[in-house]
């Protein structure tokens, strides 16, 4: 693993060493699980992070296995290598990365790849920022795909809407419906870091997301990832972030919210 560590990086190594693990994906084949999509610039990185709830550990908190899937350009992959110092052609060669030809993503190949993931799972819902969602909704449309979508900022100032199931799971515990949110998903993930509760497939491109990500913090306590420098490239992570949330939101019933109470903006 290649690890690019930011001056005052979100996770320590220990800890993400602590949580590596080589797993195979077919493992969970045929179960329930849940993704997060941090949609790219044409040159960047996009990357699907996807969690399953593996089990309850012995305080009866949940267990996870997460894993992501990251595409970039295929032509420029050399001259950006160069420019973020970072390994992408290694990564191509040993299957951490997909690198379509192009100059840009084509979301047609990120679709296509969703396309087997409906086929081998049962994705539950894929939550999404609407950044370039419209462009990337066109060919899902085109390819059929089925998924339910869960809106799911990626900053620490607005939440999503909630589903019709986050409506009805809060009104029968007399509660008012909340979406999804960058805050209380990075606190899940975190918890589950920590406490041991979650293997992440080894994946360089995930390693270095995490440590190349640092903490936003408003006045109200609420904390995001974001990156102190262009080079860094935290897509993987976040995407982790969205999927871990909305693992919890389905599995659990609950809101977001229940974690955080601070006052939100939006």
């Amino acid at each position: 693993c290649v690890w690019t560590d930011a001056e005052q990086a979100w996770m320590s190594r220990e800890v993400v060493e602590n949580c590596l693990a080589d797993f195979d994906i077919s493992e969970h084949h045929g179960k329930e699980i849940y993704g997060g999509l941090d949609l790219s610039q044409n040159r960047d990185i996009t990357a699907a992070g996807f969690v399953v709830e593996t089990g309850r550990n012995e305080h009866d908190k949940p267990m996870f296995d997460l894993w992501i899937e990251a595409w970039t350009p295929g032509d420029t992959i050399q001259a950006r290598e160069l420019r973020d110092k970072l390994p992408y052609c290694t990564w191509r060669d040993a299957g951490f990365i997909h690198a379509p030809q192009g100059e840009s993503i084509s979301y047609r190949h990120v679709v296509q790849r969703l396309a087997e993931y409906d086929r081998d799972f049962k994705v539950k819902c894929l939550a999404y920022d609407r950044y370039a969602f419209k462009r990337f909704e066109e060919d899902v449309e085109e390819v059929g795909l089925t998924f339910e979508f869960v809106e799911h900022p990626q900053g620490g100032l607005k939440k999503g809407k909630p589903t019709e199931a986050m409506k009805q799971a809060a009104e029968q515990e007399g509660k008012t419906a909340e979406g999804l949110w960058m805050p209380g998903s990075l606190r899940i993930l975190e918890e589950a870091m920590l406490e041991g509760r979650i293997r992440l497939k080894r994946n360089p491109v995930l390693v270095s997301a995490i440590m190349s990500a640092v903490i936003e913090e408003d006045k109200w306590g609420n904390r995001w990832l974001a990156k102190t420098r262009s080079i860094n490239k935290i897509d993987a992570a976040v995407a982790g972030c969205m999927a871990i949330g909305a693992t919890n939101a389905g599995s659990d019933g609950m809101n977001i919210d229940d974690f955080i109470n601070s006052p939100v903006i939006g």
